[in-house]
Order: C-alpha cells, then sequence, then structure tokens
C-alpha cells in the first residue's frame, strides 16, 4: 500500500509541476491580451507578471522539493538531515510567495481604487501561510526524530 501512496502522491505532484509550467506560459499570453483589452491598465502588466511568476517558480520549487522529500520517505529516510532540509526549504518557499503576494496587494492598491484581485490574493496568502505552517511544523517533527535517532545510535 506504501507503494501505491508513493506512486500515487509522486505522479500528482508530477502533474502538477507540468501543470505550473504551463500555467506559467500561458500568464505571459493573458498579460498580453490583457493590456491590449484594458490599455488604462497596461502600465501594471509586467510588475504584476513578475510578481505572478515569482509566486509560480516558488510553488515549482515546493513541489520538486517534495517531490525529493517523497523519494526519501520512500527509500525510509526520514530522519535525515536532508530530509530536515527538504521540508524547510519547502515552507520557505511558500513564504516567499507570500511576500510576493503581498506585494501584490500593496501594488494593486497604489494603481486601482479597489481590485477583486485583492481578495483572490488574499485567499491565497491564507492558504500559502497554512501550507507554509504545516511544512514547519513537519520539519520539527524531522528534526526532533532526528535528535532521538542519533541519541539511541550513540547509546547502542
Amino acid at each position: 500500500m506504501k507503494k501505491f501512496r508513493v506512486f500515487l502522491v509522486g505522479a500528482s505532484l508530477i502533474v502538477l509541476i507540468f501543470a505550473l509550467l504551463f500555467a506559467s506560459y500561458e500568464l505571459i499570453a493573458i498579460s498580453k491580451k490583457f493590456a491590449e483589452f484594458f490599455p488604462e491598465f497596461s502600465n501594471m502588466r509586467l510588475p504584476m507578471l513578475v510578481l505572478c511568476e515569482i509566486i509560480v517558480f516558488a510553488t515549482i520549487f515546493a513541489l520538486g522539493t517534495g517531490f525529493r522529500c517523497l523519494i526519501f520517505y520512500r527509500n525510509g529516510n526520514i530522519f535525515q538531515k536532508s530530509m530536515l532540509r527538504g521540508l524547510q526549504n519547502i515552507g520557505l518557499s511558500f513564504v516567499l510567495s507570500i511576500f510576493a503576494m503581498i506585494l501584490i496587494i500593496f501594488y494593486t492598491n497604489l494603481n486601482l481604487d479597489g481590485s477583486i484581485t485583492n481578495l483572490f490574493v488574499g485567499v491565497g496568502i491564507f492558504i500559502y501561510l497554512l501550507l507554509s505552517q504545516v511544512f514547519f511544523i513537519l520539519s520539527d517533527l524531522v528534526a526532533e526524530g532526528t535528535r532521538l535517532k542519533e541519541e539511541n545510535d550513540l547509546t547502542i
């Protein structure tokens, strides 16, 4: 059952990575079309595109690191320093995305009076904040397990 679960999660991570790479490519085309339809917002195109791409690539990094941690899990290397660093890197990539989302809110507020974009970005901040905290808690658990494993290895 463990092998099937690992395979299912790994396949899902790979599909998500490719979907985000496709979305990253499509963001460029969408931003060009949006600037053509709404020329009054064309000055916002590049900064918003860069911030959105930062979020996408930070998420891709988190998924790729998650895939690497999944391989460690499959091989039984759970309480290792590499697993700990991987989980911490996932949490940090979500924090980086949160900073980019906060910049989106500030930039949107500077250029527009009211925008529904801030509502969606606020929901994204909440989701990424929860995800980052989950991975930081997991990294704390792995750190404690690693410490206990090293203590037991020393006493034997």
